[in-house]
């Protein structure tokens, strides 16, 4: 895991079953600070997240970011200042036709709705604007449903999705 990005803190909620994940993911990176998510749900998770990561810093960038991916060097930075660049994106989020191997981003961002099945927002890896008001995701959802959800909660409160074209992942 290679950490490339400005955050003086970087949060992990940890559902591993392992006991000693934990302490070997803080042994990475010192602005790690690990949380046990053991037994709790994807979007409890991100619904922990963000409200742990917004209590000092309410303009925040949040990345939800699984932990079976392949990304990039300068990924979260890349995602992050496309996000920044106009107020009008709430959720930036890579190319998934394009590797991270074969990763060469464009510097262009392509307005999405929907989200992966309808060739948008993966649910897998995006950054989020901590500040936008976008509710928390319902805990009941089950795969996928939760992120549909955010993305229309995104949408319906005026802000936008942007695939930042080229970066893969």
């Amino acid at each position: 895991l290679l950490i490339q990005s400005e955050a003086d803190e970087i949060l992990v909620m940890d559902n591993s079953e392992e006991q000693d994940a934990g302490d070997y993911l803080m042994t990475i990176d010192k602005r790690l600070q690990v949380y046990n998510c053991r037994g709790m749900g994807l979007y409890a998770m991100w619904n922990r997240a963000a409200q742990s990561a917004m209590l000092n810093r309410p303009k925040c960038n949040l990345a939800y970011l699984n932990d079976d991916i392949a990304i990039p060097d300068l990924f979260l930075s890349t995602l992050t200042h496309a996000l920044r660049s106009d107020d009008k994106w709430w959720a930036t989020y890579p190319d998934v036709n394009v590797s991270a191997q074969e990763s060469s981003p464009t510097g262009e961002l392509l307005s999405t709705q929907g989200t992966y099945r309808n060739g948008g927002l993966l649910g897998w890896a995006f950054v989020v604007r901590g500040e936008a008001p976008i509710p928390p995701v319902d805990e009941a959802f089950e795969w996928w449903a939760g992120d549909d959800d955010l993305v229309r909660q995104i949408e319906m409160a005026g802000g936008k999705c942007g695939r930042v074209v080229g970066l893969g992942i």
